[in-house]
C-alpha cells in the first residue's frame, strides 16, 4: 500500500513595502512516497534534515535563472532561507531535492546534484516542476526514491559475527550527478565501497533489518559485481551476476557461508518497490 507521509514547509512571511502589489507568501509541503517501510528507506522528516528548493521562471531546470532555497527541518517545521512570494501575475515552477546540496545554494545545479555512495543517503527527488501563483500559494512536492538498496540475508555455519561488507570494481558507480526532474544518477567515478557492520551470524539469517546499503542504480555487468564479507577477520567473497539494479528497489540476496566458502542463492533472490 502507498503511504505518503506529510511533512509541512513553511515560510515566514516579507512586505515589499509600499510600492506595487505585497507579495503573497508560498508555502510548501512534502510527501515521501514510500509503498515498502523497510530499512533503510527515508520515510519520514527528522529534526536538523535539510533539502534544496529550486525556483525556475518556467517548467523547465534549464533555466539560467534558477534560485534555490535552503530548508531546513526544526522538528515540526521547515526553516527556509531565503522567503519565497509570488507576486502580481507571476507563475513560478519549483523543484527539490533530499538532502540539501549546499547551504550557499546558489552554486548548486538541479541537473547534475552531487551524489555520493559513501555518504549512505537516501538522496529523495521532487521530479516535475510543481507551478505556484497568487491563487494557489501552495507547492507540493512528492519525493521520490532515486537511490536503489541491495541488502543480504546471510546463514553461516561458520558462525562469528559479521563487520564488513566491500561491493564493486571498476564498473561500480561509487559517485555521480542526479537530475531532479527524472532521478536519473549519471555515474562520475567507479571502485569498490566497503561498509561496516556488526551483525551476530546464525545459520537462520534474518527475517527483516538485513545487513543492507544505498547504490547508484545501473546495470551490472556479464562479469558480475565481486562481494566480499568479513566474518571474524575471515573473508568469504561470491558475485552477484549480471542485473539491472534500478531506483527505488531493495534486492535482498541470500548467501550461505561454511567452511567452504560462500554461495549466493541465486534463485532466492527478492526484489522489493520500494
Amino acid at each position: 500500500m502507498l503511504l505518503m507521509l506529510p511533512a509541512l514547509l513553511s515560510v515566514a512571511c516579507s512586505s515589499s513595502g509600499d510600492e506595487g502589489p505585497a507579495p503573497t507568501t508560498i508555502t510548501f509541503t512534502t510527501e515521501v512516497q514510500t509503498r515498502a517501510a523497510v530499512l533503510p528507506v527515508k520515510s519520514d522528516f527528522k529534526s536538523g534534515d535539510g533539502m534544496s528548493i529550486f525556483r525556475s521562471t518556467t517548467n523547465s531546470i534549464e533555466a539560467n535563472n534558477i534560485v534555490t532555497y535552503a530548508a531546513s527541518y526544526s522538528g515540526s517545521s521547515w526553516q527556509v532561507s531565503p522567503v519565497a512570494t509570488v507576486v502580481g501575475e507571476e507563475k513560478p515552477y519549483f523543484f527539490a531535492v533530499y538532502p540539501q546540496v549546499d547551504k550557499s545554494a546558489d552554486a548548486v545545479d538541479p541537473s547534475a546534484v552531487p551524489v555520493n555512495v559513501a555518504t549512505q543517503v537516501d538522496y529523495l527527488y521532487s521530479g516535475q516542476g510543481v507551478s505556484a501563483s497568487e491563487s494557489n500559494p501552495t507547492v507540493n512536492f512528492t519525493m521520490h526514491h532515486a537511490m536503489a538498496v541491495i541488502a543480504f540475508n546471510i546463514q553461516s555455519y561458520v558462525g562469528g559475527k559479521l563487520t564488513a561488507i566491500k561491493v564493486g570494481n571498476d564498473r561500480f558507480p561509487t559517485a555521480g550527478v542526479l537530475r531532479v526532474t527524472r532521478g536519473s544518477i549519471t555515474p562520475t567515478a567507479y571502485g569498490v565501497y566497503e561498509k561496516s557492520f556488526n551483525e551476530p551470524l546464525t545459520t537462520t539469517g534474518w527475517t527483516k533489518d538485513h545487513p543492507s546499503m544505498f547504490v547508484i542504480p545501473h546495470t551490472i555487468g556479464a562479469d558480475g559485481m565481486p562481494v566480499e564479507l568479513t566474518i571474524d577477520n575471515r573473508t568469504f567473497t561470491f558475485t552477484i551476476p549480471s542485473m539491472r539494479l534500478t531506483l527505488a528497489n531493495k534486492y535482498i540476496y541470500y548467501v550461505t557461508v561454511t567452511e567452504q566458502g560462500a554461495a549466493l542463492l541465486e534463485d532466492k533472490t527478492e526484489t522489493i518497490d520500494l
